[in-house]
């Protein structure tokens, strides 16, 4: 009695897809604007983001914005995104160019400078002639360092500085988590400027947030900034002999 003969089953060959590494784009970028008190943000602030979304439309990108309560808010879900993040006061006013500027520059923190609120009559007093006179009372945001390198391209090393309008480069908040595992929370995450005390003394947030960062921070003159005050005038009506 003849066997009857199987007939072969030819084995599925199996291909394997090498997944594609998953790279970053390096145009990425997070707009955040910091709120700590209530989300609203001035109408210089407005026009200056219908000005980057047509500016940065030209070039083909699309950047993603949020409203956060604090700068490590911001820090945060620009980490997680794996985005460039451009942290805003809600009062600030800037050029298109400040932001894809300080992108193709080689610098990884770049801050621009404005005038902020206080207003030092003193130095309108003492300040050098050549100061048009209408801002020599001015109290900066960031003060460059003039005793090194001249600025190159307009961006100066950073003697003093703030976070009101600032690029700060994918990679920035990793480096620090790696350098500070401290700073890390358990929940994801970390705590990037922060109110300390150091030796006594107070040391605000930008001061803790560049110590922590612990390298160059840059400052664009070359595309300065605006800054919108607002003030209450109650002026001394009835300390006056004539009233006008």
């Amino acid at each position: 009695m003849s066997t009857p003969a199987t007939a072969a089953q030819s084995t599925p060959a199996t291909t394997q897809s090498t997944p594609a590494t998953t790279r970053p784009d390096p145009h990425k970028l997070l707009i955040a604007i910091v709120a700590p008190n209530k989300p609203d943000a001035s109408l210089t602030l407005a026009v200056s983001l219908m000005n980057l979304q047509m500016h940065m439309s030209r070039l083909h990108l699309a950047p993603s914005l949020a409203v956060c309560d604090s700068f490590d808010t911001a820090m945060n879900a620009a980490l997680e995104q794996d985005a460039h993040l451009l942290a805003l006061d809600p009062m600030v006013g800037f050029e298109p160019t400040f932001v894809t500027a300080a992108l193709e520059s080689p610098h990884a923190v770049v801050s621009a400078v404005y005038p902020r609120g206080p207003f030092n009559w003193e130095r309108v007093k003492t300040a050098d002639a050549s100061e048009p006179v209408q801002f020599r009372g001015n109290v900066y945001s960031a003060k460059p360092d003039v005793s090194g390198t001249p600025p190159v391209d307009g961006y100066a090393r950073a003697a003093t500085t703030t976070l009101g309008c600032v690029v700060v480069k994918r990679g920035v908040a990793q480096g620090i988590l790696e350098r500070h595992p401290e700073n890390r929370l358990a929940g994801g995450g970390g705590r990037f400027a922060y109110e300390a005390l150091v030796d006594g003394k107070l040391v605000s947030a930008h001061d803790t947030f560049a110590a922590l960062y612990g390298k160059d921070i840059f400052v664009d003159t070359a595309r300065p900034a605006t800054y919108l005050g607002l003030m209450s005038f109650s002026g001394c009506v009835g300390q006056r002999d004539v009233l006008r």
